[in-house]
């Protein structure tokens, strides 16, 4: 079993899972499923979580079936936050789905605000909006790449990179 803290859109929930990994994919689904698109994942040891818990951890990992592999252990963020210091857990990861991309957006930015996170993907109609962006995420960002999509292709193969920078260039 493992236990993770998610930071959802909605307030932090504490979810208890048969899935190795947050980034799982069967996972994610599962997560969607429930109208959790995008999150920020701590993993919490599972003996802490029971330790915390006590028997309520019991009643929500026996409920949990093959078919049902998803189980929230705690909805209440406040609790959560209550129950675990942050050196507690383990190292964020984070999700969002896939960058979405139209032909009335032709210029993305993917912007990355730590290494080995998820880019946060921005569209935008011009390079005078592109550019103001750029300009406000250099101050706090690590690094950026920026695309426009040659030819109005959806295809991000064929997008043309324009500009790629990090903290410190």
């Amino acid at each position: 079993m493992n236990v993770f803290m998610l930071l959802t859109g909605s307030g932090p929930i504490v979810v208890l899972t048969s899935h190795a990994s947050a980034l799982d994919e069967a996972f994610v689904a599962r997560l969607k499923e429930k109208g959790v698109e995008k999150f920020v994942a701590y993993e919490i040891p599972a003996a802490l979580a029971e330790r915390r818990y006590g028997a309520h951890f019991a009643i929500v990992k026996g409920d949990i079936k093959e078919d049902d592999d998803l189980r929230v252990l705690d909805e209440d963020g406040q609790h959560a936050f209550k129950l675990f210091r942050f050196d507690e857990l383990g190292a964020p990861v984070t999700y969002e789905p896939p960058i979405r991309w139209t032909p009335e957006t032709p210029y993305v930015a993917q912007l990355f605000w730590r290494e080995n996170t998820a880019p946060h993907a921005m569209f935008f109609e011009t390079i005078e909006q592109l550019e103001a962006e750029i300009q406000e995420h250099k101050k706090i960002g690590l690094y950026a790449r920026i695309w426009t999509a040659r030819g109005n292709s959806a295809n991000p193969n064929e997008w043309e990179e324009i500009e790629n920078w990090k903290r410190g260039d």
